[in-house]
């Protein structure tokens, strides 16, 4: 026996539901996605349920839970959520979506362990309570890794469950354009195709977001679309091996002045919220419980899933009046004891600053990531090393989650090569990151440049590594006879390292392109393109110190091809060595190990 919904309230004077009446709850059947699944993979569960509310995204109408029983007693509870179907469909390069059936309520699980399971869902609204009979299903050996977390043998770096090494690669691609969720089959393909694990996505109001001036406050009706099309993300993101940096809240949505969006939020008074001004959302006690509610219905969603590596609180929150360090502590801690309760899985957290950013909130035990946002021309090599060095200190994960030159739409015209994209991936990782820089220009540089394949080298140097184990210290060491700069990691037995010409940086670029712009324009004629050349780096050593003494092989990789290109022995005495690098142009990188 099914029906839909009812709608019945009573009013308060304030037009608020006062109470609901009507026939207590029930949940006739529970449906199972599977009887038997792998460890670590998708459980849905649809519910036939019987009850009268009239906003099904309010818990204090409607509370739909779920409770799973596991080997060794093992208990968890999630809540469920209230799902539309939608097909997809491009009308004249946009995407369309159609609602398909009725709306119904789901619930979703990755169960931790193998062995036999059993769940029982239950509903609980004013008229009552009921809870479905239980239904088992049997979890299987895992095919995949798990969930990521920090690498307790060094927490510079991150790891699956299984203990497996994460080194993130990727890029930010934080909403969609006309093409909408095909726009990110686009870009997941290519990105998996040459290796890269890692994608920024923002809930912003004109892409994922489920609530905005369309909704109102705490009713995401309007916007099941949205989320259903964030569902289609995450299911290319699994398809894809990518893990996604999921952005909760963008500065814009709190700021009257930096890509302000303040006049369309529906916290403000001025929309019928409670916040007179954008810094009263971390103060209101109704604005805290109404974002609680959102936190609980994304948790319930999107929680389930491996291929989320980390909620992110805010982006770059120094651009809102809510930055103080008093009010993002007490906020953030507020909202993640909130968030735990909804998210069983114990995904990462971390925030972001258009600065370096807040050590104090940094350093709280409800932050797992440090990230900082670079726009600035100048050479990866030689900031992402300082700033990394900075963000290390803080015991945990570092991330650039943004960078480029700043200089948004030149690129294509002075780099098209993406030289600067290249050194900032490298040196994110070289300089003991947790991954590759995060380039911002996803749609309007990376993708109509198809710059991809910048990737493919970064991802095969460190396919089959594993940086926590070795130990790894940064270094900078000093390139003699040649103007090159390095970047090392290294341990008492084998060593990465990174070398990188003076000429192959943007500064240098630009100096270029302006010497060509300069000659172009006294010859009266238009610079229609330009690319750079790269002179050979000859002659280059390193008196190489730090290794145990013994007999090692040095092997050389091309950085874009991601191929190693030749072999070295190498003689290690108890004073070092001296290693002389091939001739190159733009970059070399190099593995010394043991012979």
């Amino acid at each position: 026996r099914r029906r839909r919904p009812i709608a019945r309230c009573r009013c308060s004077s304030a037009g608020r539901p006062a109470g609901l009446a009507g026939a207590p709850p029930a949940i006739p059947a529970l449906h199972l996605s599977s009887v038997s699944l792998p460890r670590y993979e998708k459980l849905e569960l649809t519910l036939d349920l019987i009850a009268e509310y009239q906003n099904p995204f309010d818990p204090a109408q409607i509370d739909v839970q779920a409770s799973f029983s596991g080997p060794g007693g093992q208990q968890i509870s999630v809540p469920g959520f209230f799902w539309q179907n939608f097909s997809s469909a491009l009308a004249d390069g946009k995407e369309a979506l159609t609602p398909q059936g009725r709306p119904t309520w789901k619930v979703r699980f990755t169960p931790p362990r193998e062995g036999s399971w059993s769940v029982t869902a239950r509903v609980k609204t004013p008229a009552g309570q009921a809870q479905s009979q239980p239904a088992s299903f049997s979890v299987t050996p895992a095919r995949r890794h798990g969930f990521v977390r920090v690498d307790q043998r060094d927490p510079a770096y991150f790891a699956f469950d299984d203990g497996a090494p994460y080194v993130a690669i990727g890029q930010n691609v934080g909403w969609y354009g006309d093409g909408g969720t095909r726009d990110y089959e686009r870009w997941f393909g290519r990105m998996h195709a040459q290796g890269a694990n890692f994608a920024r996505v923002w809930m912003a109001s004109w892409a994922f977001g489920i609530e905005w001036s369309d909704t109102g406050l705490g009713d995401y009706t309007k916007r099941l679309d949205r989320a259903w099309q964030l569902d289609r993300v995450f299911d290319l993101a699994a398809e894809s091996d990518i893990y996604i940096m999921l952005t909760l809240l963008n500065h814009g949505a709190f700021n009257t002045g930096v890509n302000p969006e303040w006049q369309g939020n529906p916290y403000s008074a001025a929309n019928g919220g409670p916040c007179a001004r954008p810094e009263d959302f971390a103060t209101s006690p109704q604005a805290r419980e109404l974002f609680k509610r959102r936190l609980r219905y994304i948790a319930a969603r999107w929680g389930y899933s491996p291929n989320l590596l980390a909620w992110e609180w805010w982006n770059e929150v120094d651009w809102t009046p809510l930055s103080a360090s008093a009010t993002q502590q007490a906020w953030i801690k507020e909202m993640t004891g909130a968030l735990a309760q909804f998210d069983p899985y114990g995904h990462l957290r971390t925030t972001s600053y258009a600065s370096s950013g807040d050590e104090a909130v940094f350093g709280m035990t409800e932050i797992d990531i440090t990230q900082r946002h670079s726009y600035n021309p100048a050479d990866p090599a030689d900031t992402f090393a300082r700033g990394t060095a900075e963000m290390l200190a803080l015991g945990q994960p570092a991330l650039f989650g943004e960078f480029g030159t700043g200089a948004d739409g030149a690129d294509a015209t002075i780099d098209r090569q993406g030289v600067h994209v290249h050194n900032g991936l490298w040196a994110g990782l070289m300089s003991k990151g947790a991954g590759t820089g995060m380039s911002w220009w996803w749609d309007n540089y990376i993708d109509p440049n198809d710059l991809y394949p910048l990737f493919k080298g970064p991802a095969a140097f460190f396919a089959g590594e594993d940086p926590a184990a070795a130990g790894y210290k940064p270094r900078r060491p000093r390139i003699e006879g040649a103007p090159a700069a390095m970047l090392l990691l290294a341990a008492p037995d084998r060593m990465l390292g990174w070398v990188r010409s003076n000429a192959a940086t943007y500064d240098a670029l630009r100096g270029a392109y302006a010497r060509e712009l300069s000659k172009a324009m006294a010859e009266k004629r238009k610079l229609t393109s330009f690319e750079p050349s790269f002179p050979p780096v000859e002659g280059a050593t390193w008196q190489l110190s730090g290794l145990n003494p013994g007999a090692y092989t040095v092997e050389w990789w091309d950085t874009a091809a991601g191929t190693p290109i030749g072999t070295t022995p190498l003689a290690v005495a108890a004073g070092g060595a001296t290693l002389k690098f091939p001739v190159f142009t733009r970059d070399l990188a190099f593995k010394i190990k043991p012979a």
